[in-house]
């Protein structure tokens, strides 16, 4: 019985451990990895789970081989003896030859007989009990350890699976205040640029008008040049809303977008 329970824990060991071989292979993905590693490792608790409720099962026959009437099982010898034209024939036992059975040999005839014996040991011994009661205890415990690391194992499987959960659900509410912030950028800066398109224009206008007034001498020179320089502010903020347009089709960040939106004023 203990060449079949040590034959059984050596395949269960070899077929967690093959699993092993597999998850050593490099993996393109982390999350691949991770899952393998994951897989093996409840494939060996399980195993070793296995290993030790056949052990347990083993130490529960032996304790029952020790107690109640298990403990009293006799020792039954079968004896013959043989005698023919006066000789006598040593006596023939399950046990082999016993001197005990010999004297039988000196009557004449044939006899047989039944012996039914116990010993001191197996009556008053009770160490084999302690040991088989021990064993199971031992036993037992083991197979309480496994399953409280299996418990301690889910309970950490579910603590990461919530907490998975709740990243998840951080970034999708991180994801929708993006979207949101990004929808009221593209807003803000759709009604812009109806109001920078007429600023340029208008500013174009009046540097058209400082020109004139310029050519007749009615203004100076530091007129004109101020009607240029707004003109080019306004040909910048019009440039730059544009490419805050683009930068926020381009990337969806409307911090990016909205960033030192200040149109410059002509001074």
């Amino acid at each position: 019985m203990r060449l079949s329970a040590l034959a059984a824990t050596l395949a269960l060991l070899l077929a967690a451990l093959a699993p092993s071989a597999l998850a050593q292979s490099p993996a393109s993905d982390a999350a691949d990895a991770l899952a393998a590693l994951a897989d093996t490792t409840e494939a060996t608790a399980e195993a070793s789970l296995r290993v030790e409720t056949a052990r347990l099962t083993l130490a529960r026959s032996e304790l029952r081989q020790a107690t109640h009437w298990s403990r009293l099982r006799p020792q039954v010898d079968l004896y013959l003896s043989v005698s023919t034209r006066g000789l006598a024939f040593p006596s023939i036992s399950t046990q082999g030859y016993d001197p005990v059975y010999a004297a039988i040999a000196r009557w004449p005839g044939d006899s047989w007989g039944l012996t039914v014996s116990w010993t001191l040991d197996q009556l008053l011994d009770r160490r084999p009990l302690h040991r088989a009661r021990a064993a199971v205890a031992v036993a037992e415990a083991r197979v309480d350890l496994h399953h409280a690391r299996a418990e301690a194992r889910r309970e950490r499987d579910r603590q990461r699976a919530v907490a998975q959960a709740e990243r998840e659900a951080e970034e999708a509410r991180r994801e929708a205040e993006r979207e949101r912030r990004a929808r009221a950028a593209r807003a803000l800066l759709a009604a812009d640029a109806p109001f920078l398109e007429k600023r340029l224009d208008a500013q174009r206008e009046l540097l058209r008008l400082a020109e004139m007034t310029y050519e007749q001498g009615e203004t100076d020179y530091a007129a004109l040049a101020r009607q240029r320089l707004a003109v080019l502010d306004a040909e910048r903020a019009l440039a730059l809303h544009a490419a805050r347009r683009d930068a926020l089709d381009a990337t969806g960040d409307p911090d990016l977008a909205l960033a030192d939106r200040r149109a410059r004023a002509p001074r």
